[in-house]
């Protein structure tokens, strides 16, 4: 057990911070007026209970008997050495849990938390060193290649077995999202805690809508007869950034694609099987997609857009749908005109009666991981304040995006239509959610952006789109030197 002075009680726990906007989301998502200050969230709750860390290749800090206030018998006057990645979530979320961390364990700055958008640039030569941080938020552009640090990474399934906080007798594997363990789960080991959760879905402004009588599209066709009632105003229907975020649409097309035909037809891209693109649903979403490209429906230059340049033609009205994660507001809200009403959508359905009604792409994003370093006790305990209760609703009220924490985010989003309206999907269709990762694991994404970029800008046929992305898994099928991951 131990002793009084090291030991949090309820009273003890996470005081107010003041709050800054969260800076603009630097990465992409390949299927990712200003804001007041925002206090932390008040009192963390103590905890019971847990299971144990791992080993290490370097010595670790000495830590203290396991208990139930302390399950991973942390030392906890221990520096707690982590790294956020500052894309459009910001970093403030991140800092805050820091003084929850060290006011729970009444410490004095000793979970050190530091912000950048280059993690491989900067944190692959402290792997090669042996001396990591003890938790990474291994995200952005400028990812470490997780098949590369996989044997350097802790286990975290004595996380999910710990005491949740803030969650009177219930583990952290009971209060999180279902399926959002699923992303970082590899050969049945939990090697990345994914943070935040990811609606993926058509976003409009709903005061625009309201203003010129449009009605948001349930269907296929209803979206293109609102293309052409967006082009009788001068108006387009999408946009996209071709330079970095074709591949937006290759989300958005896989997306409507399982909708209409159901999980199984995941199975054959995720297997990297032959002519897995050759399915029908995956073709009927290509042929829709062409058909607004041919009737001109895509705001002209996007081919030499990145996907901000996109995301502003969007949020000033020039285009009426944008595919895109629940980041999105966050990302753009330093430009969104006041009133935008930014809202969620649920894919269209290509046809009449869609096996997944209610379904969407859902995903846990933002994977933390703790390596194999000095204190991997504290990097996991570190996690375990990040998902409690009043961390995980701090988090969203500043970010306007859900984490994988259940019953975090209130009906009204905080204010905010775009987390109200994805929390309302997500609420619906869980149990039709579907997610998958074949094309980012295997690192398809840059080649996938060309591929779509020429599609999009008219540049090609479906034949050729499909030949094109179907040579891409045929490539990464047929490479011995590549090790592939498991479908059931």
């Amino acid at each position: 057990m131990t002793d009084s002075s090291s030991t949090p009680s309820t009273t003890d726990l996470m005081t107010t911070a003041a709050a800054v906007r969260p800076g603009r989301r630097g990465f992409l998502k390949l299927a990712l007026a200003g804001a007041a200050a925002v206090p932390a969230a008040s009192a963390l709750s103590a905890c019971a209970t847990g299971g144990g860390s791992g080993s290490s290749g370097q010595a670790t800090v000495a830590g203290q008997q396991k208990s139930d206030s302390n399950p991973f018998g942390i030392d906890p006057k221990a520096t707690v050495d982590v790294v956020i990645f500052k894309g459009g979530f910001g970093d403030q979320y991140g800092i805050d849990a820091g003084k929850a961390y060290d006011t729970l364990w009444k410490g004095s700055g000793v979970a050190k938390v530091t912000s950048t958008t280059k993690i491989n640039t900067q944190l692959q030569p402290r792997f090669v060193g042996g001396n990591p941080p003890d938790v990474i938020d291994n995200s952005g552009a400028d990812s470490i290649s997780f098949a590369g640090i996989q044997d350097k990474v802790e286990t975290l399934d004595d996380l999910l077995e710990a005491p949740a906080i803030g969650f009177e007798g219930k583990k952290v594997k009971d209060v999180l999202i279902p399926g959002a363990t699923d992303p970082g789960t590899f050969d049945g080991k939990l090697l990345q805690m994914n943070y935040f959760y990811t609606v993926y879905s058509l976003w409009y402004g709903a005061k625009l809508f309201k203003d010129n009588g449009f009605t948001a599209p349930t269907t296929w066709d209803e979206t293109m007869a609102l293309g052409e009632k967006a082009k009788s105003k001068g108006l387009s229907l999408f946009v996209f950034g071709g330079q970095n975020a074709a591949s937006y649409y290759h989300e958005f097309a896989i997306s409507m694609a399982v909708r209409q035909g159901g999980k199984d037809v995941l199975t054959p891209l995720e297997k990297l099987d032959k002519d897995s693109y050759q399915q029908d649903s995956v073709q009927a979403a290509f042929k829709a997609i062409k058909a607004a490209v041919d009737a001109g429906y895509f705001l002209p230059g996007g081919s030499g857009m990145i996907h901000t340049q996109a995301q502003t033609q969007f949020v000033q009205g020039k285009a009426l749908l944008y595919p895109s994660g629940s980041w999105l507001e966050n990302e753009m809200i330093d430009i969104t005109p006041q009133g935008f009403e930014m809202t969620s959508l649920q894919v269209p359905a290509l046809g009449a009666s869609p096996k997944l009604e209610k379904g969407f792409h859902g995903a846990a994003g933002e994977p933390f991981i703790v390596p194999k370093g000095k204190n991997p006790a504290g990097g996991k305990e570190f996690l375990r304040v990040m998902l409690s209760k009043d961390a995980a609703s701090n988090t969203s009220k500043l970010v306007k995006s859900a984490t994988v924490v259940q019953g975090t985010v209130p009906d009204d989003g905080f204010g905010s239509t775009a987390l109200a309206s994805a929390t309302k999907i997500q609420n619906a269709g869980l149990s039709e959610v579907y997610d998958w990762r074949y094309n980012t694991f295997y690192g398809m994404g840059k080649d996938i952006v060309t591929i779509w970029n020429t599609f999009l800008s008219g540049g090609s046929s479906v034949q050729q789109l499909t030949s094109s992305l179907q040579g891409l898994s045929d490539k990464v099928r047929e490479d011995p030197s590549i090790k592939k991951f498991s479908v059931s």
